[in-house]
């Protein structure tokens, strides 16, 4: 079972004279770029204590913490043995002129952990709002490229 990470952005103002299929590539490209930004940026960070303030990761108890250092060496979030977060570095972004999405094959993110109001899958996709700013601005600077190189070369073939 698998879950995915969803991007849509509203967009405006594309210059006009680009034929759809080149702007649907456009956007596709753009499109991917942040689902890969976010898999290399924000993805590592899901796996820290750091992230796991960020994200407000609800607390996980006294005796599962300690299970977790005794029997692994180590206390990260939203890991036990380390199968899920070996699993989510496998990076599957499938990206459309719509929207981009980055599927993880992590089966036991899909575990609501004892008297929790979400589920592992909910902490590991939620984003903050410096996350969405830097994943608008990857495809705004990534989209903006493909423009100018697609009228750079309308140019030279005129």
């Amino acid at each position: 079972m698998s879950f995915e990470v969803n991007f849509k952005l509203k967009l405006t103002g594309l210059p006009a004279g680009i034929p759809r299929s080149t702007r649907d590539q456009m956007l596709k490209a753009a499109f991917h770029a942040t689902g890969v930004e976010w898999h290399t940026e924000l993805r590592p960070e899901k796996f820290t204590r750091v992230g796991a303030r960020k994200y407000h990761y609800e607390r996980r108890t006294k005796k599962y913490r300690a299970t977790k250092r005794k029997r692994f060496g180590h206390d990260n979030p939203l890991e036990f043995s380390g199968v899920s977060k070996t699993s989510s570095r496998i990076r599957d972004v499938r990206a459309s002129s719509k929207k981009s999405r980055v599927v993880t094959q992590a089966r036991a993110f899909n575990i609501r952990p004892k008297g929790h109001k979400r589920t592992l899958a909910e902490e590991y996709t939620a984003i903050t709002q410096g996350d969405a700013k830097q994943i608008s601005e990857r495809f705004a600077v990534v989209l903006g490229r493909l423009i100018r190189n697609y009228q750079k070369s309308v140019t030279r073939s005129l």
